[in-house]
Parts: C-alpha cells; sequence; structure tokens
C-alpha cells in the first residue's frame, strides 16, 4: 500500500523554459516527484528537441503559451522567475528565454542545461545530442570494428544529463533547506559524455586502443549479440566463474580451462574464436530456448526486444511502468514510458495527463498573484557547506552502478562507507592494470570513499554492519536480488532494524519482477529495453559503447537517495526504494515511440584522417560531388560549410581525453589514494555554484582502513588477514 503522504516536491512550483530533451526529462522527474511543472510552449508547431514527441514531454506537466515576441511576454517571464523555486532552460537551443541573467530571489535554483556549458560559445540549432556524441569521443564507440561510426539510436546524453540535472537540484534543495539559499546550476551533455567514457579511460591511460567493438565490451569477453532461429540473444559474462558457467551451459566445459581463455587478457586476445563458439550453439535453438539454459546457469542473457513490444515484455507489465492515456492535442489515446522512481513509501505522482496547448494560462494567473520572493542580495564569499554534509552513505556494490552512485554522493559531501568481501569489488582485478597492478577502473568508480571487509555469512560480521546501518542514513547496493535478505537484511528486517535508512537496491529488472533471481549486465539491459532494436548495422542490433543501462540506472538511485533524504526531513519516514535498469532504460527511448517525430537526418562521412558527423543526408552530400575520404577532417567541416552545411568532426577518445576542454572543465584531475599513491579520476558534472561538489580522494588497498572504521564504530569485530 503507497503512503498518502505528499511526495518530495511537493508545493514547489518549476517553470519549465527550455526546449531540449534534457529539460524536459528534468521536468517529468521533478513532477514525478510532486512538484507544479509550468511549460511555456511556441505558439508554431516545433519538431525538434523535446517537442520531437510533445505527449511524453507534457505528461504531467502544465501549459501555456508565451511567444517572446514582445517585451511583456518577457517582463511576464521574469514575474513567474520571481514566484517559482526552480527554473529550468537551455540557453542553447531554439527557446526565445535564456533566462540565466534574469534577477533571481533568494531562494531560486537556476538550472541551465547546454551541450557544452552555460559560458560556451558554441550555439547548437539541432541533434545536439549527437553533436556532442562526435566531439566528445562518444559517436566513435559506437559501430562494427572497420565500418562507419553510428550516432547512438537513443538521445543517451540528454536523458543522462536530465538526471545529473534533477540530482543537482535536489542536492540544491538540501542546501536551501539548510542555509536559506539558491544557487545557479551549469549542467552540459559534454561533461556528462565523458563520464560516460569511464569504461574506456582505463584503455587510453595504458595506451591501448580505443575505438569501435560492436557488441563487445572493452574490458570483458564473451560480450555479445548473437542470432538465434527466431532473433537475436545478448549473452554477457564478467568473472571467471560466470565463463566457467557459459562454458558448461553451450556444452563444452573444457574450454574453461584452454590456455586461449583462462583469464579475461587471453578472452579478449581471443575473442572471435570464442564468440564462432557461441554463435554456432545458439543458432540453432530459438532465444527462449536459448534464454531459458542460459538462466538455469544463472547466466545474464536477455532477447533483443523491439520498440514496439516493450508494451508485451512481462516486467514492464507487471511493474506498470508502461501507461495507457489520451492525449488533449492530438485527441489520440497513447502509451507512455513512466519516469522510473518507485517506492512503496512515497505517493509519487504518475504523468498521465497530456494538456492541450495554453490550456493551463488559468495556473500562471494564479502564479502570478503569489507574493514575490526577495531579490537576491549580495552573496557571502564565505564557503557554503556541500549540500550532504553530515550524511552517512553505506554502500554494498560492485562494477559499476551502486559505486556510481555513492561516488557522487561523496563529491556532495556525504560521508560514505563502502563494504567489500574478503574477495573484494571485482573491479579491484579488472585489466588493463596500471604497471603497479592496481586496476583503474576501481580507482574511476571508487572516489570520496572510506572502505570496510566484512564477511557477510558470519554472524559477528552481520551485527557489526547493523550497527553501521544504525548510525548511517541510507543504503545502495546492486547485489543480485535476495542476496542481502539470505545474509539476514531483508526488507523488513532493514525497516524493523532500521527504520530511520533510506534503502535504494538497484538491479536489471526490479525487487518486484517478473524475472526473479535473474541476473542482468549492462548490454542485457540495453536489449530488454528498446535501446539497441534503435541501432543496428545490416539488420544486426548494436549496443551503445558506452554502458548506456548501467549508467543510467546508477543515476536514478542518485535522484532516488537525494529524494529520499528529502522525503524522509520533511516526513520522518524513511523510504525504501526499487530501481529497475529496464524500467530506467526503456524511460530514455520515449523521444522514438510511436507518434513522434524522426530526427533530422545526418551522416558519417569518411576522412583521410578518421570521420565527420554532416548535418545531411548522403544523397545531398553525393549531389555536391565531392570524395571527401580525400581530405581531412578539418578540411571537410570547412569546406562543407562553404555550402552552409554543418559538420563536425568525429573525435577519439584519446583525442577527447587529452583535448585542452576536458583539462579546463577539470574533467580529469588527479588524487590521491589514502596510501599515497597518484590517480586520475573523473571531475563532477554537476557544477552547482554556491557548493561545487568536491572529489578529494581514491579509495586505497582492500582493508587498508579495516582497524580505523572498527574502532570508530565499535563493531567490535577484528579485522582479517587478507592475502
Amino acid at each position: 500500500m503507497q503512503s498518502s503522504t505528499a511526495p518530495p516536491l511537493s508545493g514547489f512550483r518549476v517553470l519549465e523554459l527550455g526546449w531540449c530533451v534534457a529539460t524536459s526529462a528534468c521536468g517529468s522527474l521533478l513532477a514525478q516527484m510532486g512538484a507544479e511543472v509550468l511549460v511555456v510552449e511556441p505558439h508554431e508547431t516545433n519538431t525538434d528537441g523535446k517537442w520531437r514527441n510533445r505527449s511524453a514531454a507534457m505528461a504531467g506537466k502544465y501549459s501555456v503559451f508565451i511567444s517572446g515576441e514582445s517585451s511583456e511576454d518577457h517582463k511576464t517571464i521574469d514575474q513567474l522567475i520571481q514566484r517559482v523555486d526552480i527554473v529550468l532552460f537551455s540557453t542553447d537551443t531554439a527557446s526565445p528565454f535564456k533566462a540565466w541573467n534574469s534577477t533571481p530571489s533568494d531562494r531560486t535554483i537556476f538550472c541551465n542545461i547546454t551541450a557544452f556549458g552555460n559560458e560556451d560559445a558554441i550555439t547548437v540549432e539541432t541533434n545536439r545530442s549527437e553533436i556532442v556524441e562526435a566531439l566528445a569521443g562518444v559517436l566513435d564507440t559506437n559501430g562494427l570494428p572497420g565500418r562507419n561510426p553510428l550516432s547512438c539510436g537513443v538521445d543517451v546524453l540528454e536523458f543522462s544529463a536530465a538526471l545529473f540535472a534533477s540530482s543537482a537540484i535536489l542536492a540544491a534543495i538540501h542546501s536551501r533547506y539548510s542555509e536559506g539559499f539558491g544557487q545557479r546550476i551549469d549542467i552540459s551533455l559534454y561533461d556528462t559524455a565523458i563520464n560516460a567514457l569511464v569504461n574506456y579511460i582505463p584503455l587510453h591511460l595504458t595506451k591501448n586502443t580505443v575505438t569501435r567493438s560492436g557488441n563487445r565490451h572493452p574490458l570483458h569477453t564473451p560480450w555479445g549479440c548473437y542470432k538465434a532461429l527466431d532473433g537475436f540473444v545478448m549473452i554477457c559474462s564478467v568473472t571467471v566463474q560466470q565463463f566457467e558457467r557459459i562454458c558448461k551451459a553451450i556444452g563444452q566445459p573444457e574450454l574453461a580451462k584452454d590456455q586461449r581463455f583462462f583469464n579475461s587478457g587471453e578472452r579478449l586476445k581471443h575473442y572471435t574464436i570464442l564468440d564462432s563458439i557461441i554463435q554456432e550453439w545458439v543458432v540453432k535453438m530459438t532465444m527462449n530456448e536459448c534464454i531459458s539454459i542460459l538462466s538455469g546457469h544463472g547466466i545474464a542473457c536477455g532477447p533483443v526486444v523491439q520498440i514496439d513490444k516493450l508494451s508485451e515484455d512481462a516486467n514492464l507489465i507487471l511493474r506498470d511502468s508502461i501507461k495507457k492515456t489520451f492525449d488533449n492535442k492530438s485527441g489520440l489515446v497513447t502509451y507512455l514510458p513512466q519516469p522510473p522512481l518507485r517506492s512503496e513509501d512515497i505517493n509519487l505522482i504518475q504523468p498521465l495527463r497530456i494538456p492541450s496547448p495554453n490550456e493551463d494560462m488559468p495556473m500562471m494567473q494564479t502564479w502570478l498573484k503569489i507574493e514575490a520572493h526577495p531579490i537576491a542580495k549580495h552573496k557571502s564569499k564565505t564557503p557554503r557547506p556541500l549540500p550532504l554534509a553530515g550524511i552517512r552513505i553505506i554502500e554494498i556494490g560492485q562494477y559499476t552502478v551502486a559505486p556510481l552512485v555513492s561516488r557522487h554522493l561523496g563529491s556532495l559531501g556525504a560521508e560514505v562507507i563502502k563494504i567489500e568481501s574478503p574477495d573484494g569489488d571485482a573491479t579491484r582485478r579488472s585489466s588493463p592494470l596500471r604497471e603497479d597492478g592496481n586496476s583503474i577502473i576501481f580507482a574511476l568508480s571508487n572516489t570520496d570513499k572510506r572502505g570496510l571487509v566484512l564477511d557477510l555469512n558470519r554472524k559477528d560480521h552481520q551485527e557489526a554492519l547493523h550497527k553501521l546501518l544504525a548510525a548511517s542514513d541510507a543504503l545502495v547496493e546492486n547485489l543480485k536480488p535476495g542476496s542481502l535478505a539470505k545474509m539476514g537484511f531483508s526488507q523488513q528486517v532493514l525497516k524493523e532494524r532500521h527504520p530511520h535508512l533510506i534503502y535504494c537496491p538497484i538491479n536489471g529488472f526490479g525487487i518486484k519482477s517478473a524475472y526473479p533471481g535473474r541476473p542482468a549486465l549492462d548490454t542485457v539491459i540495453q536489449a530488454m529495453s528498446g535501446i539497441m532494436d534503435l541501432m543496428q548495422i545490416d539488420g544486426m542490433p548494436l549496443k551503445t559503447g558506452i554502458s548506456t543501462s548501467d549508467t543510467i540506472g546508477g543515476q536514478v538511485g542518485l535522484v532516488a537517495i537525494l529524494a529520499g533524504i528529502l522525503y524522509r526531513n520533511k516526513t520522518g519516514i524513511a523510504p525504501h526504494f526499487d530501481i529497475s535498469m529496464q524500467d530506467a532504460s526503456m524511460w530514455i527511448t520515449q523521444m522514438d515511440w510511436a507518434g513522434s517525430h524522426p530526427k533530422k537526418k545526418t551522416s558519417i562521412c569518411k576522412a583521410k584522417d578518421g570521420h565527420v558527423y554532416v548535418q545531411t543526408t548522403q544523397k545531398v552530400i553525393q549531389s555536391l560531388g565531392l570524395e571527401l575520404v580525400k581530405y581531412s577532417r578539418h578540411e571537410i567541416v570547412e569546406l562543407l560549410k562553404s555550402f552552409k552545411i554543418n559538420a563536425f568532426p568525429v573525435l577519439t577518445v584519446s583525442e577527447v581525453l587529452d583535448s585542452d576542454r576536458v583539462k579546463q572543465r577539470k574533467l580529469l584531475i588527479e588524487r590521491f589514494s589514502c596510501d599515497g599513491l597518484k590517480w586520475l579520476v573523473l571531475g563532477s558534472p554537476m557544477q552547482l555554484r554556491e557548493t561545487m561538489p568536491q572529489i578529494n580522494s581514491v579509495m586505497g588497498p582492500l582493508g587498508i582502513q579495516d582497524d580505523l572504521i572498527i574502532n570508530e564504530f565499535n563493531l567490535s569485530i577484528k579485522a582479517e588477514p587478507l592475502q
């Protein structure tokens, strides 16, 4: 039974001015959390940006027309800004209302979501997510080796930026409650993209080739899409144990001992041989037969689901993740993916009402009658406390998802303690390693945390964790569903022993699931959420090069915990969440659902030194009679500019990571671990001007801080010697 208490942002007024997908998605999340979101629509029909799918963009919000053609229009916007809590805009898109230079009140939270940052001179007219993909290295990771790269089929950077924007806004609300001030937030798709390259940075730093790998993972194999009798099946593995189980499932257990495949490095070298062996096994069966056998061995796998078949997925049906509603503008029934926050403890809003254009002018008039907030005074130069100062987070996670959540919470000022088994987080052993034998990907994923080793199969260590939880505010984990419950930490036990504790489990299909116990990794979720259906070559579905589902799932968990802390502070109720990566990944495909307008056609052209992203069709390019392959990327960009065609070089990951832009925006920074080693780690993509996130340290070796934490919390256990 869901709580009848008002949701976290009940009473908050949001003015949504930006026309980009990211502002729309951010507004939808704020609306789900209870805010009233008023959207300023254009008078004339627009089919770019968020207007590609007006139904999804406007669901759960309120609509007014303000054209921006008169000074009176701008005066109205200024008056609204003085009366709302949050303003969402994008200064680099077509909306006539830029808002950044408006005079804010003491309490206003301004959030500007742009392609390259508020202070960057680059303006973007259309398909801005694809432009950023080209200039941030993401595009060069999509596609098959030896073929032209592909743009992501889904607007992943827009939605990822929206989730960071939502997180930053919630953090700013924390500061407003505790310190009484609003602030400006600068979110860019570019910063978001660099953070999404986390799996490629280790390859770059160890001077390995970084480019397209099709459906393969840059660090793990087997990991691929295989053709069955009636479709495609995605199969993924990370650990040695998972590979051994695949070998048993396909009836060739001896492969696990083959010298070509005995560790991850050798499997990466011989991936073509391994892929052909698995494909030969898969092609003899239907998708369901293949998935049944593999799932029986605990292997992460799933079918590639088409966008128009998502409403038939058993898990999405069970979780009520897709809603049928009526669009007042079109007069048609439409299907909408719901925003991905789920909790039985919070009365989250289902955004179903799709308003007619300008339907909510009376609401705007009511807002204009509200007394304006006081105009902002001169800001103090005294450093502000970080939003989550005094909050303690416990993380029990591996790989990307839960570590991503707590890494960003740590940068916002929370104290984070990461619990590891005696074997440690599996990424401590993930290749490629530095010359000193340490894992780069582990360091990137685990900044601003302390560590404690606990064997949760032991009663005394279970009680030690209970002591820690009693002194903490939130627990985030991405273990296989049911794993914590088996060790004495079921949701019921957590509620009974720690009623103050916010609990955020994140996994492939959710706690409430039609696929209980089924493991899932990033690309399986991409396959089962429609993402892979949107990017194909010659009929072969492809994953995005970046780990989209891991990243988006972790970001939803970040939003959940920030919202959960606000809700607990407001009501005294500590919510438990149920975050499904499939829900989150399906939600970001909404701009390509039935009824959406297509993106404007673009092309990828080969140059003599790489590739160029061109904002026109191949037919138009061919009509120019140019042999572009003879020219460099720079020459092609300049040549096409003379024909009034926008073009951008497709930069490689290495070019991007070595670039001045990355250095200037402090997206890769040097920090030390507690044992004195220097590391290159990621900066924060959340630019809160008054409370800038801080990245201070990197986790050290396994167990190095055990004695300190055991004594600090009086845990009554002894640190175990580790090999």
